[in-house]
C-alpha cells in the first residue's frame, strides 16, 4: 500500500542578516534552509530534546569569539610590527 505524503509549508519571522548569514552557513555545508529546518524538527522528534543554546549563552558566545577576533588582531598587528613603543605608550597615556 502506497501512503502519500503530505507537507505542510511553514512560514516564520526571522531578522533578514540572520537568515542571510545562516544561509551562508547552510550552504557551506550543502544543506538548504528547508532541509535544515526538516532536520531541526526531526531531531526535536526523535530525541524529544531541543539541544540548542540559549539566548543569554549565544550572546556570551558571540561575545566571546569578538574578544578573541580582537586579541588575534592585536597578535598579527605587533608582529607586523604595527604598534607604538614602550616610551609612546607612556607619554599617549601620561604614564
Amino acid at each position: 500500500m502506497v501512503v502519500a505524503e503530505k507537507n505542510r509549508a511553514v512560514t516564520f519571522q526571522a531578522n533578514k542578516d540572520l537568515v542571510s548569514e545562516a544561509k551562508e552557513v547552510l550552504n557551506k555545508n550543502n544543506l538548504t534552509l528547508s532541509h535544515a529546518l526538516r532536520l531541526f524538527l526531526q531531531n526535536v522528534v526523535v530525541t524529544n530534546e531541543i539541544d540548542l543554546l540559549s539566548e543569554e549563552e549565544l550572546e556570551r558566545e558571540q561575545l566571546f569569539k569578538q574578544l578573541q577576533a580582537e586579541v588575534k588582531q592585536s597578535i598579527d598587528d605587533y608582529e607586523a610590527g604595527k604598534g607604538i613603543s614602550l616610551e609612546e605608550a607612556r607619554a599617549r597615556f601620561g604614564l
